[in-house]
């Protein structure tokens, strides 16, 4: 409330702005845990984000978050291959 978010934010219900993320991940005490544990993209079972539901079933549901998707893995694979040219790639 102080920053003047408080009337669409913090709490869930109709009309309200929500981001959520749900983790497939093994059963703990610690959500902390929990989400080191989980493994990768395909233990994210649902998100939403400003109330609009971008994953659900571990499934794209916009074209928007498709192309997300795809610009992160375009960059992931860039990563990699710079990397793998480095000297010290593939040193233990």
């Amino acid at each position: 409330e102080v920053l003047g978010v408080g009337a669409k934010h913090g709490l869930l219900g109709p009309g309200r702005h929500a981001d959520l993320i749900a983790v497939e991940a093994p059963d703990t005490d610690s959500p902390v845990e929990a989400l080191l544990a989980a493994e990768g993209r395909d233990a994210v079972r649902a998100v939403m984000s400003g109330g609009v539901w971008r994953v659900l079933g571990g499934k794209l549901t916009t074209a928007e978050s498709r192309a997300e998707a795809q610009r992160v893995d375009a960059a992931r694979e860039k990563a990699r291959r710079a990397v793998s040219e480095e000297p010290w790639a593939g040193e233990p």
